[in-house]
């Protein structure tokens, strides 16, 4: 596993288009493989105990994955969380962890502008032990302020979920 200044220098190294899931043989630290997905560890680690579930094939977004897909992504993130809770994993103070978070992003823009390194789009769900407060750096404090609906209000869109 990598400091994240490691990966990043070696993100620099790797050509524009490459995809370190795509070649998951070759970078990733494979912890298991089901029909569609791999299971391994983060190869450069934001919280301790990360892992990541990435599907063998390119895909950008949650939505491009096959119906098969989706039912193996569902059975199995839920057999990772019971290895996880079995694991007996225990956080800073020494107490057992309780929660477990799970996150995937969309990338509209992969070029990070502080780094200047291109991250890979390829779908992924960031999995590990959720630590209270472990967020709270990130957290705007005035985020209670900003209503979403009014942004979709303003711009005109109506919103209807079918």
């Amino acid at each position: 596993m990598l400091s994240r200044v490691k990966y990043y220098e070696w993100l620099n190294e790797c050509p524009q288009d490459y995809c370190a899931f795509c070649e998951w043989k070759k970078t990733q630290d494979v912890v298991a493989t089901s029909k569609y997905f791999v299971w391994h560890l983060s190869m450069s680690p934001l919280f301790r105990y990360h892992t990541m579930l990435t599907p063998k094939r390119h895909c950008v977004t949650i939505q491009e994955l096959t119906g098969a897909e989706l039912k193996e992504l569902i059975r199995i993130q839920g057999q990772v969380i019971d290895l996880y809770r079995k694991s007996g994993l225990k956080d800073l103070n020494g107490n057992p962890y309780k929660r477990y978070e799970m996150l995937w992003r969309v990338r509209d823009e992969t070029h990070d502008p502080i780094t200047g390194n291109v991250k890979p789009d390829h779908f992924h769900l960031n999995i590990d032990p959720f630590m209270e407060h472990n967020l709270d750096a990130s957290i705007q404090r005035d985020a209670h302020l900003f209503d979403f609906r009014d942004v979709l209000k303003e711009q005109g869109i109506i919103v209807t979920l079918k």
